[in-house]
């Protein structure tokens, strides 16, 4: 391309661009490029509300949703989700992505992305969401994908799509409107949520792992803020549900009669999600239908299935779990906030003296109008000229005025005080200088 060709297209893309810009300054077009994010606020309320549908889809949307937002990752690559690249590991289940879309040939480290059990919001679970899909429709033997079937993302678009309709009242008292919210928003929102919300967020850099946007084969921290754990408060550190006896016959028989397909891959996986479901055995029942396809499982179905499960819970700290990646510390509890506000409150009440201020004559003095000076001895005036006080709580009459004096004898005291002082310091300084001396 010759010179001068090249001189006039640039000309012309910039005259473009130019034109572009002034036209969306002024309204023409649209100012907001791809989806606006999801707030946490509302993807809480309406996985709340999918539970409570006894749908399929909504089951089927529900936990996609929620991995979805927990993976941080585009609803290609959850679709992909293979139970060979899933493992529990300490407190956290592992997910590995083969490929994505900046990744096509598959070069970057290969590093898991954490997800973490909210056993303090049930409904945001991610363990909770597995738990019920798979005791509600089992595993496929031919498709070996967490989710399986065919136009699965298109089955997803209608139920987020649906779903957001019912929110939208809500969405319209925040300013989005239906038509900037999509499938990519779930992803932007986690990623502000977690950046967002805390002067204890996780750094950018845990973030742009967390997403694939950039980095690798650094330790992350964001797999619990993503959770929606509390993050100032203790709880943030909470472990996820757990049997104390993973190696107890009964569960074991439990564990195959719930789930008789799952790959001996997802062993660990079944186990916690197991634990999560029978945790939140209340929140189920209470936020769940009769007709709910959960309560037709063989959990509920199998008698004393679900009793032999309870009495293999561990307790918190039984078992010597421990939380791993957690972050190093969290802002302080209201609490903790007050305690400290009230203690440094009484400390300063305690130790810092104030004095009043009085009004006569027409102006503010520091002495009232009666004020007589004290009739002590020389050694007794030091500490009242240093440091005032008195029953009064008078301030140091070094640092009063003439005008604070309400008679002429109590001003040519004041004087005669001063004098005296300033003589005493400087025949103590002469001292301190002769001690001094080699």
């Amino acid at each position: 391309m010759s010179k001068p060709l090249t001189d006039e297209l640039r000309a012309y893309f910039r005259g473009l661009k130019r034109q572009v810009a002034s036209n969306t300054a002024a309204g023409n077009v649209r100012c907001k490029v791809g989806n606006d994010p999801l707030p946490f606020s509302v993807h809480r309320h309406r996985v709340m509300q999918m539970l409570a549908s006894t749908g399929r889809d909504m089951i089927f949307g529900r936990a996609f949703m929620i991995m979805s937002w927990n993976l941080m990752s585009r609803a290609a690559n959850t679709l992909e989700i293979m139970h060979d690249n899933m493992e529990y590991i300490e407190d956290a289940l592992r997910v590995y992505f083969a490929q994505m879309k900046n990744d096509q040939l598959g070069e970057r480290p290969r590093d898991p992305r954490h997800i973490c059990a909210n056993p303090i919001y049930p409904e945001v679970c991610p363990l909770v969401a597995l738990g019920v899909v798979w005791l509600t429709y089992g595993f496929s033997d031919s498709d070996h994908r967490l989710f399986a079937g065919s136009r699965q993302y298109n089955r997803f678009s209608s139920v987020f799509d649906r779903a957001l309709k019912q929110a939208q009242p809500e969405l319209q008292r925040r300013g989005i409107q239906l038509e900037d919210i999509g499938c990519h928003s779930i992803r932007n929102g986690s990623a502000s949520y977690c950046s967002s919300g805390s002067t204890m967020c996780p750094s950018s850099t845990s973030v742009h792992l967390k997403a694939g946007w950039a980095l690798g084969g650094v330790q992350d921290r964001y797999r619990r803020t993503a959770a929606g754990l509390p993050i100032n408060k203790p709880e943030f550190a909470t472990l996820p549900p757990r049997f104390k006896d993973s190696d107890n016959v009964q569960l074991q028989d439990a564990i195959s009669t719930c789930f008789p397909a799952a790959p001996a891959s997802v062993t660990r996986v079944v186990e916690f999600t197991l634990a999560s479901v029978v945790h939140h055995r209340a929140f189920l029942e209470a936020n769940t239908p009769p007709t709910h396809p959960l309560k037709s499982s063989t959990l509920y179905t199998t008698p004393g299935m679900l009793i032999d499960c309870m009495h293999s819970f561990a307790s918190r700290n039984d078992d010597g779990a421990h939380a791993s990646s957690q972050q190093p510390a969290t802002n302080p509890s209201s609490a903790e906030l007050h305690d400290i506000t009230v203690g440094t409150a009484e400390k300063h009440e305690a130790d810092v003296s104030t004095s009043t201020i009085y009004c006569w004559g027409g102006i503010m003095r520091r002495l009232p109008a009666t004020f007589e000076f004290p009739k002590v001895s020389v050694s007794a005036a030091w500490q009242p000229w240093q440091c005032g006080g008195g029953r009064r709580n008078y301030p140091p009459f070094r640092s009063l005025e003439p005008n604070d004096m309400p008679t002429t004898n109590a001003r040519k005291r004041l004087s005669d005080s001063r004098f005296l002082m300033n003589k005493i310091e400087d025949a103590e300084n002469a001292l301190e200088s002769i001690w001094m001396l080699p």
